[in-house]
């Protein structure tokens, strides 16, 4: 499998590559023996993968990307975190959990295993 990957650079700059391997590939960027750009401009952390089930099919998604301007990077950037975001909507399946979490019979043990959100 193959990852097309943004890193966010110490100056706040965007980074696009691919790698087969996010944790080292970007634990090389930190330690200075990633891409020239990076190291350049400090450290960098991973802000946006995609999975891609080949090299070629990465390296095609990677250069439209490098086209793009920093806004639509940006905008891909929030589109990634709105999904990961759970809506209200999203939340109905799940049974409201007292604050400190606690369950009093054995229905609400299984009810509490399908609830990862406790809400206030």
């Amino acid at each position: 499998m193959w990852y097309l990957y943004i890193a966010q650079c110490g100056d706040g700059s965007l980074y696009t590559g691919i790698t087969t391997n996010l944790k080292n590939r970007i634990k090389r960027h930190n330690t200075g023996r990633g891409s020239a750009y990076v190291r350049s401009k400090g450290s960098a952390s991973l802000v946006y993968t995609e999975p891609w089930p080949d090299e070629s099919a990465a390296r095609r998604r990677e250069i439209e990307i490098k086209g793009w301007s920093r806004q639509k990077k940006q905008s891909l950037l929030e589109t990634q975190r709105e999904a990961k975001r759970p809506t209200p909507s999203s939340l109905e399946k799940y049974q409201v959990l007292p604050k400190s979490g606690k369950v009093s019979n054995a229905s609400d043990k299984v009810n509490r295993l399908k609830a990862p959100y406790a809400i206030d």
